[in-house]
């Protein structure tokens, strides 16, 4: 079942660092195919996806410290099946960060028209080369999950889970690489994450077997909820 995955997803692992603890940000597992551009939060997993996150959750080599999801019923069920692979009692605590577009939007009304004009590879090229209103910059917004993270690190050695959605990885992934133009060969494959951990001022992160450092994004903003 695991080779479902991406082709670097599972070798990470050897190369994660054993003195920090680490957030493995994954999209959600495999889905039912959407019939329109518009993907329904209804759309469940499927039982390929299912299996795939109990495979992936079993095959992780470090202790579960925390699990946060996206409310979407298919992140939330990616991350039980994965709590059941890895078996593993957390309970998961569900964000409204984690959703999608999440971390990066403060008014839906003003941000979901150009969203749904545009389709997620076109809202993601747009937000990280320039404004759109209604969002925080992508910075901002990437670090606005990362002090969700930061609020939450475990002992060393461990690992916390966050799953979430397509846009929303892309943009912290692509946006910490100094991407300007993706394409759909960037776009995220289902159950395909980054590992995450911070040092300091500086966050590290592997994404696709590629190992890359750099300094922590400020948030300034201050939320609403």
């Amino acid at each position: 079942m695991l080779h479902n995955l991406h082709p670097e997803q599972v070798g990470m692992l050897d190369k994660l660092p054993d003195d920090k603890h680490v957030f493995l940000l994954t999209r959600h597992s495999i889905r039912e195919l959407s019939e329109t551009d518009a993907v329904s939060y209804k759309l469940p997993l499927t039982p390929e996806g299912v299996e795939l996150a109990r495979c992936w959750g079993k095959t992780l080599k470090r202790p579960l410290h925390c699990v946060y999801s996206s409310p979407v019923a298919r992140c939330v069920d990616t991350a039980s099946h994965m709590l059941d692979g890895a078996e593993h009692g957390a309970d998961i605590k569900m964000d409204m960060i984690l959703t999608e577009p999440g971390c990066f939007v403060q008014d839906i009304i003003k941000a979901g028209p150009v969203f749904l004009a545009e389709g997620p590879l076109g809202f993601l090229n747009k937000h990280i080369n320039e404004a759109i209103e209604g969002t925080i910059s992508a910075a901002e917004g990437t670090a606005r999950l990362f002090r969700l993270m930061i609020d939450n690190i475990g002992p060393s050695g461990q690992l916390s889970l966050f799953v979430t959605h397509d846009t929303v990885l892309a943009t912290v992934v692509y946006y910490l690489f100094g991407e300007k133009c993706l394409t759909q060969a960037h776009w995220p494959w289902m159950m395909e994450g980054a590992f995450i951990w911070f040092d300091e001022n500086k966050v590290h992160w592997l994404w696709r077997g590629k190992y890359a450092t750099k300094m922590l994004p400020v948030y300034e903003h201050q939320d609403n909820n």
